[in-house]
């Protein structure tokens, strides 16, 4: 059947008509989303410069010009989203890195972000690379004869308790002052290195002797037999050798008289366990590992913690190397360096 040219001019008019006010509608209801979206956000848009307003009406205007069926409350969290990033330090490298991230990759962050605190990823992230920092440092160091290990190795192992295994990974390892009193009355003044630091002797943590460097902390516990009196309940006592030393029978013996001492002091708890590990470059004909009535004496190598701690953070050195290959070795070596200096500052 054909159509009158009357009643396809009426149609065309009708149509023409119709999509004017559409058009006419749907531009109202943008304009009021886009109000009420700024009115919501007037307190937070009023803390920004011109600048950053500008940026916030522009990405407002984008957005609800590409999607003019955009949900307000969809539109309004993304503004919230934006006003954040104009006011953080960082916020146009973050829109920058956003907008070269893959969709799959932008779903990856968000299912991130709803189960975690960025906080808690931050914090989880630089203990994680403090550590994998510490074991390179260790490792470039450790056969280097130039290394001073006293200012640079040493405190790098002392202050790394993860090291000799997780059930020392806790901030209740504290220094104690009983504790450290009965192992410095282990030691002569003639034993102590008076040119490492001064006042070595009153050091709460750190013993300083010519041959080795030494750590005591432990774990705090009310013993009840002594009359709900706080003592030493888990002790770790860390000795770490000079470079290129080899640790002997002579070395084992001495650590575990060490062990025999503090154990026959009456300041331990009752039930009190002592672990005491002797770091060296490496192991002469010996029992690693000797379990005495006193403790448990163990003699490791560098080699082997670097090994070991590896390990333990699940090879993520080797699956994230672009990542840490970008610090490049005198960085880690720098930030060794720092770890060591923020030590003796404290000195």
């Amino acid at each position: 059947m054909l159509i009158p040219p009357i009643w396809k001019m009426f149609i065309t008019a009708l149509k023409l008509r119709l999509m004017n006010s559409s058009t006419s509608v749907m531009r109202n209801h943008i304009s009021e989303v886009r109000l009420d979206v700024i009115r919501d956000a007037r307190d937070e848009l009023e803390t920004l410069n011109v600048t950053g307003q500008r940026n916030i009406s522009a990405f407002i205007e984008k957005m609800t010009d590409d999607n003019p069926v955009i949900s307000p409350d969809y539109l309004h969290s993304a503004v919230e989203a934006m006003i954040s990033i104009e006011k953080a330090k960082k916020g146009e490298l973050l829109l920058s890195q956003l907008g070269q991230m893959t969709p799959d990759q932008l779903d990856k962050l968000t299912d991130i972000l709803s189960t975690w605190n960025v906080d808690d990823i931050a914090t989880v992230i630089g203990e994680i690379d403090k550590r994998i920092v510490i074991i390179e440092a260790i490792q470039h160091m450790y056969n280097d004869k130039t290394t001073e290990e006293l200012h640079t190795l040493h405190p790098l192992i002392l202050n790394s308790r993860w090291l000799f295994g997780a059930q020392f990974d806790s901030p209740m390892f504290v220094s104690n002052s009983a504790l450290t009193t009965v192992v410095k009355s282990l030691f002569k003044d003639d034993d102590y290195d008076l040119d490492a630091i001064d006042n070595p002797k009153r050091r709460p943590d750190i013993i300083c002797l010519k041959q080795y460097s030494l750590k005591a902390v432990c774990t705090d516990r009310i013993d009840t037999t002594a009359g709900e009196i706080m003592k030493p309940d888990q002790i770790l006592i860390i000795e770490v050798k000079r470079g290129g030393f080899e640790i002997t029978d002579s070395e084992v013996n001495q650590v575990e008289y060490y062990v025999r001492q503090i154990r026959k002091s009456a300041v331990l708890h009752s039930s009190a366990t002592i672990d005491a590990y002797v770091v060296g470059a490496k192991l002469g004909d010996i029992d690693a590992e000797k379990n005495t009535s006193s403790g448990r004496i163990h003699a490791v190598t560098y080699g082997q913690l670097v090994d070991t701690a590896s390990g333990k953070l699940f090879r993520l050195r080797d699956r994230l190397k672009e990542h840490y290959d970008s610090l490049g070795q005198e960085s880690i070596v720098e930030q060794a360096l720092k770890e060591s200096n923020q030590l003796k500052m404290k000195i």
